[in-house]
């Protein structure tokens, strides 16, 4: 018997196995592997919409964190003008007072330099007023009086109030 050579019977019979085989696998096995094969096509797609809207979110979610981002930095950039801004009007107006203190401690000082200043004058001149009385009262020999110390300065100081030319405490 030569495998090679065609023999109807066993021709049928493989046909026949063959047919018998498909049937029984179409009944049992065929509806199984299709539902298989359906339910894993529907998983693949479903996983596949699921990635394009984790997709989708993840780009919608990178466009608002963008934008909040940008929000950010302008509103920092305004919180920085702003800060620069207030800075330099309280560097003026520190620099404003400053220069107002330093103008009345200016105005302070030469007011105690004028009041000394006529201390100053008025101690000289009760000093020279006093020297008077005393050269006066060794030339005249005698003791001069409070009254009379005063009545003589009043009328010295007239005389030289009273003199062209004299120079009077507070004019020229």
């Amino acid at each position: 018997m030569n495998l090679l050579d065609p023999n109807a019977g066993v021709m049928v019979w493989t046909v026949l196995t063959f047919l018998i085989v498909v049937t029984i696998l179409a009944r049992l096995c065929w509806k199984p592997i299709i539902r298989s094969l359906d339910a894993r096509e529907h998983r693949i797609r479903e996983a596949l919409e699921a990635s394009e809207r984790a997709k989708a979110d993840a780009e919608r979610i990178q466009k608002e964190s963008s934008a909040i981002l940008d929000r950010a930095r302008a509103e920092a950039d305004e919180v920085l003008a702003e800060s620069r801004r207030d800075a330099s009007v309280l560097r003026e107006g520190l620099l404003k007072d400053a220069r107002e203190e330093s103008a009345r401690t200016v105005e302070r000082a030469k007011r105690e330099v004028a009041l000394a200043e006529q201390k100053a004058k008025d101690e000289i001149r009760r000093e020279a007023l006093a020297l008077s009385f005393d050269l006066a009262e060794r030339i005249l020999k005698r003791e001069i009086k409070p009254s009379d110390h005063e009545s003589i300065a009043r009328s010295v100081k007239d005389s030289i109030e009273g003199a062209p030319g004299a120079r009077i405490e507070g004019r020229n």
